[in-house]
């Protein structure tokens, strides 16, 4: 005798994550990068998420700050990151990368734009080129902004299903 049971609820695909807030902050009279980011932003979404200011005020949680003023970071900046903060820096700027430090964003001949690892609970990230065309074409390409949103965005969390054949039993113990 067939019965007919209701099937379980189909899963709900997930909402895409929103877009990555940036907060760039750079020195005095040097605005030339941040049209890159401002762009990307735009991309993005239809309502970016974008705020560029001169000084070290450092943004609220959820944001990218990116750190485009050359030389040190202020011991703010690297605590922040500590608390959780995800920050992207220029090539001038001068931050001590983890050792852990690894190559995030390569060009298409291999050679690293932008190397990055985990700091306390946060994340630093360091371009290696300057952010200029002539040094770094990836800036001009139609890919940057998928890029950029790959290296800054949180990493996805594990799955939640994996293949049965990764979980396969394994032979040859005894049996009881």
């Amino acid at each position: 005798t067939w019965r007919t049971v209701e099937s379980p609820a189909r899963p709900v695909d997930a909402a895409p994550a929103p877009a990555p807030a940036l907060t760039v902050r750079h020195a005095e009279g040097q605005t030339a990068p941040l049209r890159y980011f401002r762009a990307a932003a735009q991309a993005w979404s239809t309502a970016p998420r974008f705020e560029a200011a001169t000084g070290d005020a450092l943004p609220g949680e959820g944001t990218v700050l990116v750190w485009l003023t050359p030389g040190p970071v202020p011991q703010a900046v690297t605590d922040w990151i500590e608390g959780g903060g995800t920050a992207l820096f220029g090539d001038a700027a001068t931050i001590a990368m983890p050792a852990t430090a690894q190559t995030l964003w390569a060009d298409e001949a291999g050679q690293p734009l932008v190397e990055g690892g985990p700091l306390g609970a946060g994340r630093v990230l360091r371009f290696i080129r300057p952010l200029a065309p002539a040094a770094m074409p990836d800036l001009l390409a139609p890919t940057f902004a998928e890029n950029l949103r790959d290296l800054v965005s949180p990493p996805a969390p594990p799955p939640a299903r994996v293949e049965a054949a990764a979980y396969a039993p394994t032979t040859g113990a005894a049996p009881y």
